[in-house]
């Protein structure tokens, strides 16, 4: 009954956010998903409008220029082949997927005698895991086949059938359709199949065939890619996020999202002080040099935004002083597994997702839940203590998935109030953009600086959800500013805005995942040449 009621609520939270318009990135998977369906077998012959208007995403024998495996795709483009491409019906279908991977965090919680009722709802709230609900990244497939994989993974070394043997084989081969981070994947569940405590030589053959599976599935489509492209795409995205040197200036963003996006990590503050009251003390120091630091000339910060930023750096960074000490403890070994996890996950995003989103933070959702747990075991709260937990998470996410919902509504917004403009209309934006989504399906066209704008024409520019660049073009240009239209919004929370600095949805726009405002949402700025 208590399952049910959980799923309940995890449904009644969500329904209210059905009709959501589409914010950021989303319009992008949905025109991956309609070329999938045009072409299931060549998912990648499509354009979409980037650094220029039409940009072909994949040309023979080059690398994507955007793109992530297909399987979203197809999934997403099956469900608007039979409903069509409606915010209500791709939600529905996303949230099937989440529903699964909740299910499957309860049950790998189980499996590894770690569970505990409310850490269902501390994960299930988490913003990570909410808001990342409210949208169509492809990061929700994989998670669910993440989960999918360690679930069978732990239940193969408690003696499954070969049933489950192939079934990991080709969860593991939908992972790698799903998202390029499947490496992360294979090498946790090799971990598990391989552990020398749990390793019976009589059994070896289960601990191998999953790899034979997932290799010639993977295989034989990466083979196609090649066929047909001229490289995989693995290999392709691997270059790409392999090339350059690392950004160090912002190698504390991954601890600062995980600190926003988890925001239940604080427990690491407590039971860091009843482990060591010295490193308390230099977490404490080390908070308020960063919010003098952030706050300086050189910082930029506001007191605010410095605050916030000090406080999820240093909270993120006294979860893994946290999880030290748990390392340190003479814990069961499973602790130690699920702190593995949580570490190699977390270098991940640190070293190869260095400007991270908050949907970047699922694959460590779970193992950061349970070390939670951990601590709080540790702390021995009561129950009373833990629900107040559990009801402060849920307040702080739905109050943020609200502010999402009406940053996301300035779409639709703006397409009623330009109605009444004729003529030839663009907009300074691409496939990225919500609000680029509403206009072109109004008519209006993504603007290329190349090309004048002639005489009768407008030129739309926006100010916070701006993600093509700076408009450097308007300098010099002769065009006149015809007017401005600013949209408010009840929330003082900002999910996605350039000027309060809040990056959720991508750290290169805000090094916050979410911040306070008191002005408007967005303005947009409106040109004509005379």
């Amino acid at each position: 009954m208590r399952r049910w009621i959980f799923f309940g609520v995890f449904a009644a939270s969500l329904l209210p956010f059905i009709h959501r318009p589409w914010l950021f990135d989303d319009p992008s998977v949905i025109i991956t998903a309609r070329a999938a369906m045009r072409a299931p077998w060549r998912p990648y012959d499509y354009s979409m409008d980037l650094g220029a208007p039409d940009r072909p995403i994949w040309l023979p024998g080059e690398g994507p220029a955007y793109t992530h495996p297909p399987f979203s795709a197809w999934v997403l483009g099956g469900a608007m082949t039979f409903f069509g491409e409606h915010e209500a019906v791709l939600h529905l279908t996303v949230w099937l997927f989440m529903f699964a991977a909740t299910a499957l965090g309860k049950k790998i919680a189980q499996i590894l005698d770690v569970d505990d009722e409310f850490l269902g709802y501390l994960f299930a709230f988490s913003p990570v895991i909410f808001l990342s609900s409210l949208t169509l990244y492809p990061h929700v497939f994989y998670f669910t086949f993440y989960l999918l994989s360690l679930w069978i993974a732990l239940r193969i070394n408690r003696g499954a059938g070969m049933g489950w043997v192939a079934a990991l084989g080709a969860s593991l081969a939908l992972a790698s359709v799903s998202l390029d981070h499947w490496p992360i994947l294979v090498v946790l569940v090799g971990f598990i199949l391989w552990r020398p405590s749990v390793l019976k030589a009589q059994r070896w053959i289960p601990r191998i065939v999953p790899f034979a599976i997932f290799g010639t599935l993977a295989g034989a489509w990466s083979l196609w890619e090649i066929h047909i492209y001229g490289t995989s795409h693995f290999w392709a995205n691997f270059h790409v996020r392999t090339h350059g040197s690392y950004p160090w200036q912002a190698a504390v963003l991954p601890s600062i999202f995980m600190a926003g996006g988890l925001p239940f990590i604080v427990v690491g503050w407590p039971f860091l002080f009843r482990r060591s009251k010295i490193a308390f003390g230099s977490a404490i120091c080390l908070a308020f040099g960063a919010w003098g630091l952030f706050c300086s000339h050189q910082g930029g910060f506001t007191l605010c935004q410095g605050g916030l930023l000090s406080l999820e750096l240093s909270t993120g960074l006294v979860f893994l002083m946290g999880i030290g000490f748990l390392w340190m403890e003479p814990a069961p070994p499973l602790v130690r597994l699920i702190a593995g996890w949580l570490l190699l996950e977390f270098l991940f995003v640190q070293k190869f997702l260095t400007y991270p989103s908050g949907h970047h933070l699922l694959m460590m959702a779970l193992p950061a839940t349970l070390l939670t747990g951990q601590m709080v075991k540790r702390l021995a709260w009561s129950a009373r203590t833990k629900s107040w937990g559990c009801v402060a998470m849920m307040i702080l996410t739905l109050a943020l998935a609200h502010a999402d919902y009406e940053e996301a509504k300035i779409g639709p917004r703006l397409v009623h109030d330009v109605s009444v403009l004729s003529g030839r209309r663009y907009y300074w934006g691409n496939d990225f953009s919500g609000f680029c989504y509403y206009l072109k399906m109004a008519g209006w066209q993504a603007y290329d600086p190349r090309i004048p704008l002639k005489p009768g024409e407008f030129l739309l520019v926006p100010r916070n959800f701006n993600v093509q660049g700076p408009p450097r073009f308007l300098t010099g240009s002769g065009l006149r500013l015809l007017g401005t239209q600013s949209y408010w919004v009840s929330s003082p929370l900002r999910t996605f805005s350039l000027e309060d600095s809040a990056g959720w949805y991508s750290a290169s726009w805000g090094a916050l995942p979410y911040s306070f405002s008191t002005g408007p949402a967005e303005t947009f700025y409106l040109y004509s040449r005379p």
